[in-house]
């Protein structure tokens, strides 16, 4: 039980934004789409440059990659979905739900209570190949459905993560660090961007209909996702054990949590960012968030039956 309430305590920290948000934009004090340009033109690319650089090389070289594809095969049970989902839901909205996962956010207290703080560089080159994944093919796949292809391209190229991403491994390569003093601007930073994520959802949830919002139907959606989820995962760790064995131990357990992350708030930025969908984006990110909270601290309860 302290295991739970531990991780309930580090998740509340930021939490608590969601209904300051909803209360913001019921005010009419903030405007959404300025805050998701402050987030996605200078905060991601800051936070991507900070972590690539201090990510460890040796899992630099391989994790980004193992889990840009994990996000990649997520679009096969999201085609899946949409297919049998109602006209209402919006296609490119719930391929975005399946794809992009909330990886540090919840990721960072879920190691820290469950393992230690010697997990982090794992879990970020883990975030790094999710991130790559939604702000750029994920990115394109929103903007698609709302603009031509060409334009859609040209969209993505604009924002500056991709441009900071290269540079940030250029700078690992040569061993570059940041100093002390840039080091701790950064932690301000990364505060920062998850508290303006969970004021966005907040804002974009004040404008749910909530009578006539089919409820049910996002849930078996999440619930798929988390269900396909897990099984893709289990594929790749299963190919690992027997055939390749290159996962480390420590990498090997916090893979099989992944697919129980909720969904990246930045499906819902991405959503203000492009003045689309505001509404639904927040309905994935809330509802999955409260499938995690319940389906995590159950998960961390099994690991320290079997990893102590």
């Amino acid at each position: 039980m302290d295991l739970i309430f531990d991780l309930y305590r580090k998740l509340a920290y930021v939490l608590v934004f969601i209904p300051i948000g909803w209360y913001i934009d019921r005010k009419g004090w903030l405007n959404a789409n300025w805050i998701s340009k402050i987030v996605i033109f200078l905060l991601i690319p800051a936070l991507v440059f900070k972590h690539v650089l201090g990510a460890e090389k040796s899992l630099l070289l391989f994790l980004p990659i193992i889990t840009f594809i994990f996000s990649a095969l997520m679009n096969i049970p999201a085609k899946l979905i949409s297919k049998k989902s109602s006209s209402t839901v919006d296609k490119a909205f719930l391929t975005g739900s399946f794809t992009y996962y909330n990886i540090t956010f919840f990721g960072i207290p879920v190691v820290l209570s469950l393992f230690s703080s010697s997990y982090i560089s794992a879990l970020i080159c883990i975030y790094l190949g999710s991130a790559f994944y939604a702000n750029t093919v994920g990115f394109y796949q929103l903007c698609k459905t709302q603009i031509e292809k060409k334009a859609a391209i040209f969209k993505v190229l604009q924002i500056p993560f991709f441009y900071i991403f290269v540079a940030a491994l250029v700078c690992r390569y040569y061993e570059l660090s940041l100093g002390d003093q840039v080091a701790e601007a950064f932690e301000v930073i990364e505060w920062s961007s998850a508290i303006l994520g969970m004021l966005l959802l907040g804002m974009n949830v004040s404008h749910l209909k909530i009578k006539s919002t089919n409820w049910m139907a996002y849930i078996k959606i999440l619930g798929f996702r988390v269900v396909f989820g897990v099984i893709i995962m289990a594929g790749f760790l299963t190919l690992d054990y027997f055939y390749f064995n290159a996962l480390p131990q420590t990498v090997f357990e916090l893979m099989m949590l992944i697919p129980l992350f909720p969904v990246a708030t930045k499906i819902t930025i991405f959503a203000s960012f492009l003045n689309v969908k505001e509404e639904e984006s927040a309905l994935y990110v809330l509802i999955s968030m409260a499938l995690s909270v319940m389906l995590i601290p159950a998960a961390a309860l099994l690991f320290r039956h079997f990893f102590g």
